[in-house]
Order: structure tokens, then sequence, then C-alpha cells
């Protein structure tokens, strides 16, 4: 079993995890794997965790759960509050007000330790590198941890109380039991919900547990005696698994899956080889003093390092350069140290009054409710405050005839493109098709693999129009399916983000393509091309030359037209100017731009988009599909406009804001209703299509996710 004095193996384990989790975030392009700093920190604590409440068994013949859980509270509790305090300060001063209510939001989840929750509900992607994280994002792990720290002493303590009962099992071995049973479940489920959500499953306590397990029976393990230079050589082994899993991995890895069992697996390996005093292994050069310096910091530079860099980045308007990550490094440093010297080492040992468990576990919900509240109540506000301007909202997208959104280039409205004051920064950074799908009962999504699939269903017995494509789908769906409702249409649209709809095996080059997304566009062809209800298809999606699916774009296009579909194409709008973002190579959101050039600006962010090859329209000529182009209104005289008529038009960098696509009816109006309505005139259906008796529509065969289209095909 693990003893009681202070392993200094297991500080520089801190020190690598700390510093491979700095780097990764000061430059994931670096080090891409970077974030499995923290599963190594994860089996640390399982380990140093169950070595503790096993000793104090061992010492007392039981377990003092609220002894142990203030303990940890006074352990770690003080420098978090610190920290967030810091980072609410600088979400609502410094910090751009776009991002204030979702940096304030997560601030009060992460005080109430429940935040990796929170992120995997709302399926954030932390390894996704155009991911804009918060300012308290980092507190998932901690989150985590704190989770672990409640449940784990409840789990030994039942495992212990078991025992007793069995009388023939041994308190180690039920513990043991205890762990294997938690170990299994967990990585089980671990390869389960990574498979089907890799965004939300690197959040869950339940897919993490499984490291902490494995830590926890590396201090069940006995200690063998192992040759010197065959426990050097396996260190050496270890150690470089866990770096090469570091360079090795990166966004795309299926983490926390089974590839998690390579660098926790050799972490727990150089924890169970413990301690060396020969020289040249990994444990002795941990004993160097910086090292070990590091390892006592490493809780305080996890908690300051990533604040630091989002307030600086967002200074800069970049990511830092070396020069910086210098600079961030040091201030991380100076900070960490200020904060053990005089916020965590005071706490941890103050005698009298903070000893005493009931007083910690009040001045612990007091910080928690204080940060929480701080966190938590402007979001709160800032619903209400939207709930109430949406009456306001409403009326001005009623109003076809003013110069409000789209309806400003419509109607030619005086200086259409200036930045007026009643724009809300905050409100247009979350303006995303997402809101709308989400209040509105007749859409719902779920997710397929680290894709969202969203489907919007408006029912009719007028003419049946289907959308099928990607997220470029999803943010025209809304005015569509409004202008749908208004003239009696059949509508039906699905999407799924990252898939076009045009993807197949001979055109999908980049290995990290999913199979689902080939599967997917397949099935959902077929369906509409075997669907008699409908009568014309609205194809949108997100086009880049390096696509390069012309071909199978002209064999779909065509194919649904031999079934008797009349086939609409909308020209995918055009995305911010690139080169504008923090990494030089994407573009900055519209609402970062516009806020940026200050409200009053006259044509904040215009640009002309550059010339590139057009696949999906060069489809359309091909095979004599209609075409619409938004670019008539976005760029009407031009150039393109990132605000129109006191909206912005793009609440990232290339989609749509809801607001915006709302206006766009009227003018979808004057285009897709002549084409839609002339449909069954126009179009002769193949002998494939089928025909309808006079005035009988067939039953239903709408088109939607198979049970087909799921990861075991996707694995094929």
């Amino acid at each position: 079993m693990a003893q009681a004095h202070l392993r200094t193996d297991i500080q520089g384990l801190r020190a690598l995890a700390v510093a491979l989790v700095v780097v990764f975030h000061l430059s994931a392009a670096v080090l891409p794997g970077g974030y499995i700093g923290v599963d190594v920190f994860f089996v640390i604590s399982g380990f140093l965790i169950t070595g503790h409440l096993l000793r104090e068994v061992e010492r007392t013949g039981r377990i003092s759960l609220t002894e142990f859980w203030a303990r940890r509270v006074r352990r770690l509790l003080p420098a978090a509050a610190v920290v967030l305090i810091v980072s609410a300060i600088a979400a609502k001063y410094v910090l751009a007000d776009s991002v204030e209510v979702r940096n304030l939001t997560e601030i009060g989840f992460a005080a109430l330790y429940v935040l990796n929750w929170f992120l995997a509900e709302s399926s954030v992607d932390y390894l996704a590198a155009d991911n804009a994280p918060s300012i308290a994002q980092h507190y998932w792990s901690l989150s985590v941890e704190e989770q672990f720290y409640i449940l784990w002493p409840i789990i030994i303590f039942a495992a212990i109380w078991a025992a007793s009962r069995a009388r023939r099992v041994d308190r180690r071995t039920a513990v043991a039991i205890a762990l294997i049973v938690v170990l299994v479940l967990s990585l089980a489920y671990s390869i389960f919900e990574t498979a089907r959500s890799q965004p939300s499953a690197y959040f869950m306590t339940t897919t993490r547990a499984w490291e902490f397990a494995l830590g926890g029976l590396v201090a069940l393990v006995p200690t063998v005696r192992l040759g010197a230079v065959f426990r050097g050589v396996v260190s050496w082994a270890a150690l470089l698994t866990v770096v090469a899993s570091a360079l090795l991995m990166d966004g795309r890895s299926p983490f926390p899956g089974w590839i998690a069992l390579i660098p926790v697996g050799a972490t727990a390996t150089l924890i169970w080889l413990g301690d060396s005093a020969v020289r040249w292994t990994p444990q002795a050069i941990a004993r160097i003093r910086p090292i070990q310096a590091l390892g006592g910091l490493s809780y305080a530079v996890y908690l300051w390092h990533w604040p630091i860099i989002i307030v600086v980045a967002s200074q800069l308007g970049r990511p830092p350069g070396w020069i910086w990550a210098g600079a961030i490094v040091l201030l991380t440093l100076v900070l960490s140290l200020l904060t053990k010297r005089w916020v965590e080492d005071p706490v941890r040992r103050a005698p009298g009054f903070l000893r005493r468990r009931v007083p910690t576990f009040a001045c612990m919900l007091a910080a928690m409710l204080l940060i929480g509240g701080v966190g938590l109540a402007p979001a709160t506000i800032a619903k209400a405050e939207a709930h109430l301007a949406n009456a306001e909202l409403a009326a001005q997208v009623a109003d076809t005839e003013g110069c409000f959104g789209a309806y400003a280039v419509e109607n030619d409205c005086a200086d259409p493109y200036r930045a007026t004051p009643d724009i809300d920064f905050a409100a247009a950074s979350s303006d995303g098709y997402r809101a709308w799908m989400d209040g509105e009962s007749r859409c719902s999504s779920r997710t397929l693999d680290k894709l969202m699939e969203s489907r919007c269903d408006f029912p009719s017995d007028g003419i049946g129009v289907a959308m099928v494509g990607d997220s470029h789908t999803n943010h025209l769906m809304q005015p569509i399916s409004a202008l749908a409702q208004q003239r009696g249409w059949d509508f039906h649209g699905i999407a799924l983000t990252g898939c076009t709809g045009f993807e197949r095996a001979d055109n999908v080059q980049d290995p990290g393509a999913r199979r689902i997304c080939i599967d997917w566009a397949e099935a959902q062809s077929e369906r509409v091309r075997n669907d008699p209800d409908i009568d014309v298809v609205v194809i949108s999606a997100l086009v880049k030359p390096s696509n390069g699916f012309e071909t199978s774009a002209v064999e779909r296009l065509q194919s649904y037209r031999d079934a008797g579909k009349r086939v609409v194409v909308i020209r995918d709008v055009p995305g911010m100017e690139p080169g504008t973002a923090a990494d030089g190579k994407g573009a900055l959101t519209g609402v970062e731009c516009v806020e940026a050039a200050g409200i009053g600006a006259a044509d904040p962010c215009a640009w002309t988009p550059p010339e590139a090859d057009d696949w999906l329209l060069s489809a359309a000529e091909q095979t004599g599909a209609a075409q619409i182009d938004p670019r008539e209104i976005i760029c009407a005289d031009g150039s393109c406009h990132a605000v129109i008529g006191g909206v912005v038009v793009y609440f990232d960098d290339d989609h749509l804001s809801a607001t915006f696509a709302s206006t766009l009816v009227p003018w979808f109006t004057e285009r897709l209703v002549p084409l839609v309505e002339s449909s069954k005139s126009s179009v002769a259906r193949s002998p494939s299509a089928g025909s309808r008796p006079e005035g009988q529509r067939p039953s239903k065969v709408r088109f939607h996710s198979s049970t087909e289209v799921n990861r075991g095909s996707a694995a094929r």
C-alpha cells in the first residue's frame, strides 16, 4: 500500500500533467494531445485518496466522511474561489459583451462544481479547434474531481461495511471488488458514450470514473520488488507512452474511450513502480527542485493559466505568440506562488475555528452560493430580458414594409448597413438556428457520433417540400418553413452538421471523416427519391473548393429529377472575410467583428468574397436544377455585409443569425414560391416516381433517421 510520506515521483507526475495541459492550451499545434494531463491527475487522485482512506480505516477502524470532506474543502475551495472571483470581474469588465453571459453562466456552474454536466448537456466540444472557450471552462475537470471526492469515500465505506457483514471477505478484497466493478462499468460506458457523442462524453463523471478506479486499484496492489534496471526501463517506457500520447493524440481521437487506456494505463504503471534512487530513472529526475516546485504548485497553476490566456488573447485579438506565451507562464507562476502562500496554505493549516467541520461547510456553502449567484443571476436576467425583447422583435419581423434586417435592402432603406444602437451583442452571439429549433416544438435533434442531426416537420396536405443537407440547410430552415406554413406546403427538413449530403466513399479523402456521414447521405437521398409525397427537393450546403463533390452532386441531383422531383439549389452564403480570426486562418464571427468596430460604424466588416469554384452551382447547371442566390440580399451592392437593417447577419463566421434569417421570408416568397407551386405542371414524373389517383394522397412515408444509420453501420 502507498506510504504516508511524500512521493517525489508523484510530485513529478503532477508537474508533467500540468505542463502538458498548459502547453496544450497555449498552442494545441505544438502538443495536440496535451489534454491527457487531466487524465494523469485523475489517476493520481484515485491512487492518493484510496490509499488515504484505507490507511484511515487501518488506523481508526472507520472512515469519517464529514472530516474527509472538510479536509478536501479546506484544501481545494479557497484557491478555486479566488480565481473564480477574479474571472468573474474579468468577464464583466474586460472581456467582450457578447461573451459575458456565457462566461458568467459557466462561472456559476463552476462554483457549484457541476460545470462538467452543464458542458456535457450543451455538447460543447472541448477539443474542437474552432470552439470559442469560456474563461472558466477548465473547471470542468475540477467538477469531476469534486464529485469523485464526494462519492469515493461512500463507495469504499459501503464496500467495507459489506465485508463486515459477509465476514468471509476482508476489507481490502471488498474494496478491490468495488473498484473493479466501477472500472469495468465506467470504462464500458466511456467507450459506448464516446462512440455515440464524444463532445458530451468528454465531460461526464461516469465516463471518467474508471480512471480514478484504476489509480485506486494501484493503491491496493502490493509492491513487487523488481530489479533496478528492469524498473528503470519500464518506467521510461511508461513515461514515453504518456508523452507520445500527448504528441500523437488530437481533437479527432475518440477520447475518453478505449484510447484513453494508453496514457491512463501508463500513468498507473509509473505510480505502481514507485520511487527510485537510481540516478538515470525518471523518478530520480523528478527530484530536481524546479520539477518538485512545479508539482507543488500544479493545482494553482491549473487554476490560473487558463483565465490569463483568455484575457490576453481577447486583448490581443489573436492567440498569444511565443513572447506572450512566456509572459503568461511567468504571470501564472507568480500568481500561483502568491495563491499557495497566502490562500491555500493558510486556510489548510489554519488552527481553531477553521479546523472545525461546521464552519468549514458553512464557508463552503456561502462561497458556492455567492459565486454561483453572481454567475447565474446575469444569465437568468438576460433570459428574462430576452423574453421581453421577443415581443418587440416579433413586431419588427412582422413589419415587412420596414427597415429591419433584410427588409432594409428589399425596401431600399437609407443607410442599411450601419451598426445601430439597437444591436445587443450578448444576444446576437447566441442567435443561431439552434436557438430557433430549441424553441420550435416541431423540430427535434439527436446526436449521431459527434454529429448533430436536426429535423423539422410541418405536415399538411399541400405540395411536398423536402430540405436535405448540413448546418447550412439548418440556418435556412426557419424562413423556408415559415413560408411553407403560409403557403400550406407539406414541409419536412433534415440536416446533419458536417455532412453536405453528397459524401460517398470515393470523394471523402479525410482519414478522420466518419462513415456515418456517407451512410446518412445515402439513406436520406433514398428516402427522398422513393417518397411519392415529395414534389420539390431544396438543397443547401456548405461549399468549399476542397470538398470536391461535384461529380456526386451531379449524380444525386439527377437522381432526384429522374424520380420526378423538382430540384431547387440555394447557393451557399458567403462566409465572413477569411484571415481575420485570432489564428489568422479562419474568420471572425459576425458578432465579434461588428462589436470590435463599435456601435455607429457605417458599414462594419464589409468584404468582397473571393472568387472560387462552386461545385454545387455547377451541378445545378448541369442537371437543370433551379437556383436561388442569397448573395442578392447579403451582397446586394457587390460587397457582403455583416450588418443589415440593424441586425448582425452572422452569429458565427458562416451561419446566418436566426433573427436575420427570419426576415428573409418575403425574399424567399418572390423566388421560391413560383418554383415550388409550378412543380406539378413543370416536372414530368418518371414511372419510378409512381402515380396518384386524382384527389388521393398515399400514406405518409416520411424520411427520418434510420436505425441503420448509427455507429454500427459507421464501423462497416
